[in-house]
């Protein structure tokens, strides 16, 4: 790659060997000319590599497949969000560097050399494996679908991911937080969140519909986004959190102050906004309490560890807290009071017992 300098500024060419001849281009932008290059370079290897079945098929280019999949799979049963983030993917990196690459050229060195792409340009890993999961998402819609035979990116693997490390509020700190915020609307809040584990949407969306004094359960069934109440969770499923006796009392008292729809509201009596919770709501309680600066998710992490530490069952927690996957649960398995006590002494030495030891006798090992 070469860097000009002209009178418009700095460009980059590239020159490229393609089999009968080099071509050269010049860009604005390095990630362009490295976006070109990586593009040229795996077309002509797709030439004498590609897969002959999927030659065969019907082809279409992957911008096209792109388009189908999104409209006929991500707008159905993916969330707003996760939509957003997915169109994201295929408009700033599928399209442009393979769009008009017919399926059936696609091979796992593509996705490979998507991954190079992706990790020169500084993203984190995790951010790597979302744009490679739309990738593969798309060819394996397109194996699917018979547009081509045999799907190249079954056996990409995406990127490891370090263990994630939680943060949560010691007794002193959460104490702090709460003192120093009662009285202002931001107090329900965080009451709420810290004696049941709940994301933010489905706190600032909780209604009275949902709180059962009888039963002292909550209904988790909706959540607050960026884009207003929505009638499901995360998970997509109702789940049932239990309300302790501190909390139970507080939301008593707060029924009969206020008739809103919500039961947490600001000072308007308006639901929280939570695109502004965190920058403006929470940053402020946080200073109110001069605690350190932790995120509002943190909040679940301070419930599910105290809960572990309390003596709570982690099969309990993954209900509460409502995880598919029980692996999310047991990263606060290590809390527990009782975490591998049981196991402690099934290896153990103290060097006392090499006297008392008893040697083969030799005389029985001649032959």
């Amino acid at each position: 790659m070469e860097i000009i300098k002209n009178k418009k500024g700095i460009c980059y060419r590239v020159r490229v060997y393609t089999g009968p001849k080099t071509v050269s281009r010049t860009f604005r932008t390095k990630r362009e000319a490295m976006n070109w290059q990586a593009k040229m370079r795996l077309d002509r290897k797709s030439i004498y590599d590609c897969d002959s079945d999927n030659q065969l098929c019907p082809q279409k280019y992957l911008s096209e497949a792109a388009e189908e999949w999104y409209s006929s799979k991500a707008e159905v049963f993916l969330s707003r969000k996760t939509k957003v983030s997915y169109r994201g993917s295929i408009s700033k990196y599928l399209t442009p560097w393979l769009g008009d690459t017919q399926i059936g050229m696609v091979q796992a060195a593509h996705a490979e050399s998507l991954i190079k792409l992706l990790i020169e340009s500084k993203l984190h890993a995790k951010t790597v494996n979302r744009h490679l999961c739309v990738f593969k998402q798309i060819m394996r819609f397109s194996f699917e679908r018979g547009w081509i035979a045999k799907n190249p990116l079954a056996t990409v693997r995406q990127l490891p991911l370090p263990d994630s490390v939680f943060t949560y509020l010691t007794r002193e700190e959460i104490n702090a937080l709460l003192v120093s915020n009662r009285g202002d609307p931001i107090y329900s809040v965080l009451m709420i969140a810290l004696n049941t584990g709940m994301r933010l949407g489905e706190v600032c969306g909780l209604c009275w519909d949902q709180v059962s004094f009888q039963s002292r359960q909550l209904a988790v069934r909706r959540t607050m986004s960026v884009y207003g109440l929505l009638e499901t969770t995360k998970t997509r499923r109702i789940r049932y959190v239990p309300i302790n006796d501190e909390l139970m009392a507080y939301l008593a008292q707060l029924h009969r102050q206020h008739s809103s729809k919500f039961v947490c509201v600001t000072e308007h009596g308006t639901a929280w906004n939570v695109d502004h919770m965190s920058e403006r709501g929470f940053a402020k309680a946080l200073r109110r309490a001069e605690l350190r600066k932790v995120r509002f998710h943190d909040l679940r992490h301070t419930y599910a560890s105290h809960f572990v530490m309390n003596g709570g069952s982690i099969y309990d927690l993954q209900k509460i807290l409502g995880h598919t996957r029980g692996e999310m649960t047991m990263r606060y398995a290590h809390l527990s009071p009782d975490h591998l006590v049981n196991a402690s002494n099934v290896v153990s030495f103290n060097g006392l017992q090499t006297a008392t030891c008893h040697k083969p006798a030799m005389k029985n090992l001649k032959t």
